[in-house]
């Protein structure tokens, strides 16, 4: 799945709720130990690093994601969904990292 992040609106700095809120479907959705997982996820209302992986996500989806959120505090707000009702929210707020495996090191 390629988000297209270019075209959705991200508010601005005087309406940042103005922003997109987008919906993607994936395949499957796993989270846990960091150390298992594609990505990190901190910030605002993480208490502690949390790892995510989103099956069906395209490989560039990180990279656009973080360019889309670069400028605090207007974002695209994003949540992964699955035909099982597993839901991954994504607020703007959230950073997202590649993770780093023990086996990547």
């Amino acid at each position: 799945l390629v988000a297209r992040f270019p075209v959705l609106k991200k508010g601005s700095l005087e309406q940042p709720e103005r922003s997109a809120a987008l919906f993607l479907q994936a395949e499957a959705i796993v989270t846990g130990d960091p150390s298992q997982a594609d990505w990190v996820l901190s910030g605002p209302g993480v208490a502690k690093p949390l790892g995510l992986s989103v099956k069906g996500a395209a490989p560039s989806f990180l990279e656009e994601r973080n360019r889309a959120n670069a400028e605090y505090p207007i974002g695209i707000d994003l949540f992964w969904f699955t035909s099982a009702g597993k839901l991954a929210a994504l607020p703007r707020t959230t950073i997202v990292k590649e993770a780093k495996r023990e086996w990547d090191t």
